[in-house]
């Protein structure tokens, strides 16, 4: 999988399209494949280590994204795979992120147009 990830504290110098682990569900979590990712202010203060979430280097910036859920763990009913959602999480800026079932809602089908559902989707 490639992200956008940083390997020291800085500016937008310091980021890097590389590989990065494949992200996994666990308990309460969802995978999501990104089709688009917001970048805000609390993103250029996390790679410089000024926001009150530190990063653990190497880390992944963006905190929300747009996509279709790709796996979910064995406890989560409220998304299926499949689904066009939003999540509100960590590392976004990455082809697949992981987000808590609780932070990952289900979106409307015109907000990502660009995200193609699974079959089986309910979206």
């Amino acid at each position: 999988m490639k992200a956008l990830r940083f390997h020291a504290l800085g500016g937008p110098e310091v980021l890097v399209f590389e590989d990065a682990p494949e992200p996994r569900a666990g308990k309460g979590k969802v995978v999501v494949e990104v089709a688009a990712a917001g970048l805000n202010f609390a993103d250029t203060v996390f790679i410089r280590g000024q926001y009150f979430l530190r990063p653990t280097l190497p880390d992944i910036p963006g905190m929300e994204a747009a996509g279709v859920v790709t796996e979910i763990g064995a406890d989560v009913t409220s998304v299926a795979v499949g689904d066009r959602v939003i999540a509100l999480a960590e590392a976004a800026f990455a082809e697949r992120m992981i987000s808590s079932a609780k932070a990952t809602f289900p979106s409307r089908r015109t907000w990502i147009s660009s995200a193609r559902p699974r079959s089986g989707s309910r979206g």
